[in-house]
């Protein structure tokens, strides 16, 4: 399950601005600066306290004095993210944190650390019922339910892997960017470290701080871990984000030649190669990616080998290619990307559907 996740994730950058599968929509900054000033004013706030501090981090992810808040809450309240966010903590300058969150987070970590020692390797009758359970409650959007049964599952195996990284993807899947990077680190304390871990910290860091501090960690990534698709495809992507179309196209097109039978990746390198003007080039990219989904209809791949078409001018192969999508495409859908294509204008309009029909 987490390594489904976490495949939706290595492309997030190219849906969000650097995949991320949940809506951020909901993050209001002036709703989390109201219940923040009425919980200065005195007033209980009650339940809105711990999605305040969590809301003000997903806007924040940086402000170390609300991840000390939101540690302090879970002390409180015995859950085990506290000791997730005391390892985080704990690696901060101690002269910039108040003494009291210092010694709390010590504890945290300290009681940590002793269950771990202590150790429990048998599988218990609680966690065969739990992970079926937590399987269920994901399928079903239910999201802060399993990460509640996931950080209760922390109680009884702490430092589990298996638990720990579904946490991690959780908070991915949520866009909690900066809580997901408090579990892969604790991964990597413990010597868990692999070229997931490490491509997925990558990635936060770049959707924390910036594309450009991505570009040389992926550079060093890539040579621990050479030929590593997701790192070529994230490098690849980070050079479209800084405008670099050349390396963009080069590294594209290394993806693509490492996962030949990926769809996705050949309809990206087509793609830039269509933006470079490489009709053929981009016609054989489009037409691998359709041959490998025989069954399916995938029309952006069908879309790109029209374009590719119409760019040498082989415009009797582009109507047979439109006549094909026309059967399975939307209106909507259909006509935005026949608008888009490089034909001429009496082709188009024998297409597009007259007013009124």
């Amino acid at each position: 399950m987490y390594r489904a996740v976490s495949c939706a994730f290595l492309c997030f950058l190219s849906h969000v601005g650097v995949v991320a599968a949940a809506e951020t929509s909901w993050v209001e900054p002036l709703w989390v600066e109201h219940i923040e000033a009425l919980e200065q004013k005195g007033v209980d706030v009650g339940s809105y306290r711990e999605k305040t501090q969590r809301l003000h981090i997903m806007l924040e992810p940086n402000d170390r004095e609300a991840l000390v808040k939101l540690m302090l809450h879970h002390a409180q309240w015995k859950s085990k993210l506290a000791a997730l966010l005391a390892h985080h903590i704990l690696a901060l300058d101690e002269q910039n944190l108040d003494p009291k969150a210092w010694e709390v987070a010590r504890v945290e970590k300290a009681k940590w650390d002793e269950a771990k020692r202590r150790g429990n390797d048998k599988v218990s009758s609680y966690a065969e019922f739990t992970w079926p359970k937590i399987e269920l409650v994901l399928k079903q959007g239910k999201y802060d339910q399993a990460e509640e049964l996931l950080l209760d599952m922390l109680w009884d195996y702490p430092g589990d892997e298996k638990a720990l990284r579904f946490l991690a993807q959780l908070y991915l899947f949520k866009h909690e960017w900066r809580l997901a990077d408090v579990v892969y680190e604790v991964l990597q304390a413990q010597g868990l470290e692999d070229v997931e871990i490490l491509n997925n910290r990558t990635l936060l860091q770049v959707q924390m701080e910036g594309v450009e501090v991505g570009v040389k960690a992926f550079e060093d990534l890539e040579a621990r871990y050479p030929n590593e698709a997701a790192l070529i495809q994230n490098r690849a992507v980070l050079a479209g984000k800084m405008e670099d179309k050349e390396h963009e196209l080069l590294l594209a097109g290394r993806w693509a030649q490492i996962e030949r039978k990926n769809p996705e990746a050949l309809k990206y390198y087509g793609q830039k190669l269509l933006d470079s003007e490489s009709w053929i080039f981009a016609r054989d990219a489009f037409k691998r990616a359709i041959r490998l989904r025989p069954e399916a209809s995938d029309l952006d791949a069908m879309w790109g080998l029209v374009q590719a078409e119409a760019g040498m001018g082989e415009y009797n192969k582009c109507i047979r290619l439109i006549q094909d999508i026309k059967e399975v495409s939307s209106a909507e859908k259909f006509n935005q990307e026949l608008n888009r294509l490089p034909i001429p204008e009496e082709l188009r309009e024998r297409y597009q559907p007259k007013e009124g029909s």
